[in-house]
């Protein structure tokens, strides 16, 4: 915020705050503002002066928002910085283990799921690595490292795999039709 010499209401400041949490909720999603707002009912024009902390969000958009973003209306309310229901404030969030967020979710197919899982099991098996440097020194002498898929590794790139180019780890062709 530019400095005017004017102090921040408490209220502007709430706005302001709940509005980048927004963003963030959108842009984390990779939805367009315009995406956000079909979703909830509104206007591109709406969602950009919430983010911006132009206007104030009731009730009812708080509870469109939390639709949109499939979230508890408890945890949006408070992103948003609005009022929260005596005890609220205090209740710890339980952590859940991808895992098990991965079992619970209804809208995947069973293929789905197992391939998350796989994913997840695989990422696990590998050591980890340093941000921005090389993989953290073994605790204990190496084995034999599990085969990883062709798209964890290194070298792999997205943009010009095709079906073609078998994996020659993997299973043969004629096993993925």
């Amino acid at each position: 915020m530019a400095s005017t010499g004017i102090a921040e209401s408490p209220r502007a400041r709430r706005l302001r705050e709940g509005g980048h949490w927004l963003r963030e909720q959108r842009e984390q999603r990779g939805w367009t503002g315009r995406h956000l707002a079909s979703l909830v009912g509104i206007t591109p024009t709406q969602i950009s002066n919430y983010e911006r902390g132009k206007d104030g969000i009731d009730d009812e958009r708080a509870e469109g928002i939390a639709r949109a973003l499939n979230m508890n209306i408890i945890d949006v309310r408070r992103g948003l910085g609005l009022w929260l229901p005596e005890g609220t404030e205090a209740t710890p969030r339980p952590s859940v283990a991808p895992e098990d967020a991965i079992r619970a979710d209804e809208t995947l197919t069973a293929d789905q799921r197992e391939l998350l899982l796989s994913m997840i099991a695989t990422l696990r098996s590998q050591r980890p690595v340093r941000v921005g440097g090389a993989p953290t020194p073994p605790s204990a002498p190496a084995t034999e490292q599990p085969a990883v898929p062709l798209f964890a590794r290194p070298d792999f790139d997205p943009d010009t795999w095709h079906p073609a180019m078998r994996d020659p780890d993997g299973p043969p062709l004629e096993d993925w039709e």
